[in-house]
């Protein structure tokens, strides 16, 4: 039998955009009216806090690029410019990736 190949997860060939100038090692797209945003937040406040690491917040319909990118997926964490993840943030995957050298 052959792969099944679904479409939409296909690998990304194209850059991902990323936050511009963020001077955080975090950095969480939200927009305005968005639960899981404000659950990102607090966890990200309570993670980088116990871990003394900037973070910061950035409107991801501010952006043409950012939003376009990402609309459908907020709120979305960038760890030193690198995506993380989307549609939440897990403590544990935010403390791993703070672990890691940056």
């Amino acid at each position: 039998m052959g792969e099944i190949r679904w479409p939409w997860r296909r690998r990304r060939t194209e850059p991902v955009p990323s936050p511009v100038d963020a001077a955080s090692r975090v950095v969480i797209l939200v927009r305005e009216r968005c639960g899981l945003c404000v659950e990102a937040a607090a966890t990200a406040e309570e993670v980088c806090g116990a871990k003394g690491v900037r973070w910061e917040t950035q409107d991801v319909d501010a952006d043409e690029t950012l939003r376009s990118a990402y609309t459908d997926h907020v709120p979305v964490t960038f760890v030193d410019g690198k995506r993380l993840g989307y549609w939440g943030l897990d403590p544990q995957d935010l403390k791993a990736a703070l672990d890691r050298t940056p």
